[in-house]
């Protein structure tokens, strides 16, 4: 071939800026369903000149909470130059008694992006639909909300956060 996947998407540079896009399906929407059990929804995503579309719900067991300490697990897109490909993956979090967000990789070959962390309390044995923070819409998930437009909602939630500490 004359020109290779990435030189065509280049096309793209300056259209499409890297995000979820916000007026594609459920915008990878996770759910807590039973037990140790999610659900990502379906969703369109422009990240590092590819596209990734999902158009079906993907589930997810989570490996069991910790007995004494808690973690942080996350649900990432993951694009994959090497293998050429992007995928929603799991990553399992490190217990901890001051527990952090697991590392996502953003290497030459491998660039992982959160859409949402789940946090895991020692002892539980199900996932709650409030233990699950999304990520889309924030600054390490931007929304596409037009051609070259891209919005986080980072501010808004930071208040939310407060407000709620406070209340």
């Amino acid at each position: 071939r004359k020109y290779d996947a990435m030189q065509i998407a280049a096309m793209f540079d300056g259209l499409i800026t890297d995000g979820v896009f916000s007026n594609v399906a459920k915008q990878f929407e996770i759910k807590a369903t039973t037990g140790n059990t999610i659900t990502v929804g379906t969703g369109r995503a422009w990240f590092d000149r590819t596209w990734t579309y999902n158009d079906a719900l993907i589930q997810f067991t989570l490996d069991a909470a910790e007995p004494l300490l808690n973690r942080f697990d996350a649900m990432v897109l993951e694009m994959n130059k090497t293998n050429r490909e992007n995928v929603i993956k799991y990553l399992k979090g490190t217990p901890s008694s001051i527990p952090i967000e697991p590392t996502y990789i953003n290497d030459a070959q491998i660039h992982q992006v959160p859409l949402g962390v789940i946090y895991r309390q020692a002892g539980t044995t199900m996932v709650t639909q409030a233990d699950i923070s999304p990520k889309v819409g924030t600054s390490k998930c931007p929304l596409v909300t037009a051609v070259n437009q891209s919005m986080t909602i980072d501010a808004i939630v930071a208040k939310w956060g407060a407000e709620f500490s406070l209340w």
